[in-house]
């Protein structure tokens, strides 16, 4: 589970591009399942993402598999996956999957792409066709999981394939913004400030570039 997640990380930079990894199973089984709400995105009055639905990757491991209640086996064990739903440009080193375990009926390893990394690019000179305007460049990264074809018992090969990736774009004015993450019935809120001036000029303007990367997986 963790190789999956950093397959899917890789993938999700290029389109079209695919891998797979092996699993064998001698008890329990691997479900790729619906998430129980969708992922949306706000900044400022803009809804970067509108209420757009992702599968996790889950593997039940035997009933009589002993195993904590919870642990994090890849992301930040001083926070929570459900409760980081944008990743800053201050946690660089946190990824976008997580895998953790979880006791629930049993011990359930997941693998989880349910939140966004902001990056902040950079402050250019844009032309405004008769003069320029410093402007931030921001770039916020979703990668959604779907489902593809599931079948196979005993011995799994796990396939990921980055379907598209579609990108969005606005120009909102200022340099300081409020982002809101909704996941269900969790939500989260950031401060982003940007810089405020280049070479003494202020800053009037922010482009968000939203990178929304749909990895299918499937077992076969």
């Amino acid at each position: 589970m963790l190789s999956m997640a950093e397959l899917i990380e890789g993938l999700s930079q290029s389109e079209g591009s695919a891998g797979y990894g092996r699993m064998y199973v001698s008890s329990g089984g691997l479900d790729i399942v619906n998430d129980q709400a969708a992922f949306t995105l706000q900044v400022g009055g803009w809804k970067a993402i509108d209420a757009l639905p992702f599968v996790t990757m889950r593997f039940r491991a035997g009933r009589l598999v002993g195993g904590l209640d919870y642990s994090v086996l890849r992301g930040d064990a001083g926070l929570t996956p459900q409760g980081t739903l944008i990743v800053p440009p201050s946690l660089a080193n946190v990824p976008l999957g997580w895998v953790y375990l979880q006791r629930e009926e049993g011990a359930r390893v997941l693998v989880d792409f349910g939140r966004v990394r902001v990056n902040i690019m950079g402050t250019y000179n844009l032309s405004t066709g008769t003069g320029w305007e410093p402007t931030n460049v921001v770039e916020i990264v979703f990668i959604r999981l779907t489902q593809g074809p599931t079948y196979g018992s005993d011995v799994f090969d796990v396939r990921a394939q980055n379907k598209r990736i579609v990108l969005t774009s606005c120009k909102l004015p200022g340099y300081s913004f409020e982002l809101l993450a909704v996941r269900g019935s969790n939500s989260q809120t950031y401060s982003l400030v940007c810089p405020d001036s280049l070479n003494g000029e202020p800053v009037t303007s922010t482009v968000f570039n939203v990178v929304v990367a749909e990895v299918e997986v499937g077992t076969q």
